[in-house]
């Protein structure tokens, strides 16, 4: 690969890995029974628990670091998230 190929493709992930934790939000929230399976998370416990749970099970499979807190997230299920 080239050097400006290799540089394209880190420019992609680095903007894909910033906003991942809304992203995947937003795919709950257009899931119907995601969505569904993610209420009854909230019910048991809180919005709040579940997405910062959330925002930890990215870190740790995606090996992402947090790098600060974003508050217009694009999903309705959040008032803010997290960006690596």
């Amino acid at each position: 690969m080239s050097d400006n190929m290799d540089k394209f493709f880190e420019d992609v992930f680095k903007k894909f890995d910033k906003d991942i934790v809304d992203r995947i939000l937003l795919m709950i929230q257009n899931d119907r029974e995601l969505m569904d399976k993610y209420l009854k998370q909230v019910a048991n416990s809180s919005k709040e628990t579940v997405n910062d749970a959330l925002s930890k099970k990215i870190e740790e499979k995606y090996d992402l670091q947090f790098k600060g807190k974003n508050y217009q997230p694009k999903s309705t299920l959040a008032t803010y998230y997290e960006e690596h």
